[in-house]
């Protein structure tokens, strides 16, 4: 098993006051994506999750350089960023984090 990395962060952001510190997840998932997805953003106490399924024969995420991921807020609000090139949908990932950090 290895060790909860984000857990950790969460709680170590809540112990020492560092409640400004955005935490952010990914979870790649083969089945009900948006339902593992929220769950982990609750249970880790993060701000946002990034989520994508994988495992499809149809649309291959793994050896593809085409991804889609959504994301999940604490406040609820669901951001598609769609299908695009990895690197597309990275760039727009930080952009996003940016704009939650008010950058």
């Amino acid at each position: 098993r290895n060790p909860d990395i984000l857990g950790a962060a969460s709680q170590k952001r809540t112990e020492s006051g560092l409640a400004g510190c955005i935490l952010a997840g990914f979870a790649a998932e083969t089945g009900d994506t948006e339902a593992y997805a929220r769950t982990k953003l609750a249970a880790k106490n993060i701000d946002i999750i990034f989520a994508n399924t994988v495992g499809s024969a149809d649309d291959p995420v793994f050896g593809s350089d085409y991804n889609a991921i959504t994301a999940y807020t604490r406040s609820g609000a669901v951001l598609a960023l769609g299908s695009d090139t990895k690197a597309a949908l990275a760039a727009r990932i930080l952009a996003i984090l940016q704009e939650l950090a008010g950058e």
